[in-house]
């Protein structure tokens, strides 16, 4: 695997970014991190949402649960090409929920693809998978 370390700090700022505004619950804050064309994509079949408007309705749905996302992970390859990076950063998904539980699902995989714009590094593609065992 290849590790360009100037990406790999750009791939996880974004994710500490995204795993800040996740703890905030604010749809708007996690829209933000998105181009307007960016795509989502989770575990379950149903986790996916496409564009500006789908994403807005991911996260409300999302920051209206009663539980917080996040992760632990180390980037383990990542790249960049002009204003495009991409990664893989596999670790561990958490969730805390409001009643007090910690849930861990582990082994988990973060990957994607950022694209600099005029407010910064955004999302392009973001994807949280649960590998499985062949």
């Amino acid at each position: 695997m290849s590790l360009d370390p100037t990406a790999a700090t750009v791939a996880d700022d974004a994710l500490r970014g995204l795993v800040a505004a996740l703890s905030t619950r604010e749809a708007d804050r996690l829209c933000a991190l998105f181009t307007k064309n960016a795509s989502l994509f989770g575990s379950n079949d149903t986790e996916f949402a496409i564009g500006a408007d789908e994403l807005k309705r991911f996260f409300v749905g999302l920051c209206a649960q009663p539980v917080t996302f996040s992760w632990q992970w180390q980037v383990s390859a990542a790249g960049q090409d002009g204003d495009v990076v991409w990664f893989v950063a596999p670790g561990v998904a958490v969730t805390a929920g409001d009643d007090g539980t910690v849930n861990r699902i582990d082994p988990y995989r973060l990957s994607g693809v950022l694209r600099f714009t005029e407010q910064g590094w955004r999302f392009e593609l973001f994807n949280g998978s649960e590998p499985t065992a062949s």
